[in-house]
């Protein structure tokens, strides 16, 4: 899918948030905007599956994760979420073939959202911005989506912390309302993109 416009720079964002957060739901305002949005989990699950650039390392450091099928994404994910050293291990394995598949996009279209749990370094020119809500209404809304209590407190242990959010963060989005108005304020942060 190719989103184009007919004058001005492309548009670049790196959409972060921890779990629940509500960047997907951002994510959603900003392609019916006509941007091009892109989840990081998504590529970083191909980059895992079988004849993924790291399902071979991946494959061999975690055995126990391994099914007929693959890699038992939920059997890793009990794993690494529950050791930060094993996290970043992962991260190690994973993260230098996610970026290289978002630079790929980046090259292909005009306006690219990418969806990022995690602080992410582009190469390239991108506007950072932090979906914003409190961790209750995180843990409350990831919950609310079927995950259990444990393994969400979890992930929110293991991802950035609001500060750090704050600190990479060119924009906020803060997403404490309704889906409404969240929507507004993505809205009037396109407008600025775009201007």
């Amino acid at each position: 899918m190719r989103a184009t416009r007919h004058s001005g720079e492309p548009v670049r964002v790196l959409l972060g948030g921890g779990i629940g957060c509500g960047k997907s739901l951002a994510g959603r305002r900003f392609a019916e905007l006509g941007a091009v949005v892109v989840d990081s989990d998504t590529i970083g699950h191909a980059v895992i599956a079988v004849g993924g650039e790291a399902y071979t390392p991946v494959s061999h450091r975690w055995p126990g994760v391994m099914t007929e099928f693959g890699i038992d994404r939920e059997r890793l994910g009990r794993i690494v979420f529950g050791s930060t050293t094993q996290l970043r291990e992962l991260e190690a394995m994973t993260h230098p073939a996610i970026i290289k598949r978002i630079v790929a996009i980046a090259e292909e279209v005009d306006d690219l959202i990418v969806e990022v749990p995690l602080i992410l370094e582009l190469p390239g020119d991108w506007t950072t911005v932090y979906v914003d809500a409190s961790p209750d209404r995180c843990l409350r809304r990831a919950i609310d989506r079927g995950l259990d209590e444990e393994s969400v407190r979890m992930r929110m242990d293991n991802q950035p912390h609001r500060c750090e959010w704050l600190a990479w963060a060119e924009q906020t989005l803060d997403n404490n309302g309704t889906p409404e108005e969240l929507a507004e304020r993505v809205d009037g942060l396109w407008r600025e993109l775009l201007a």
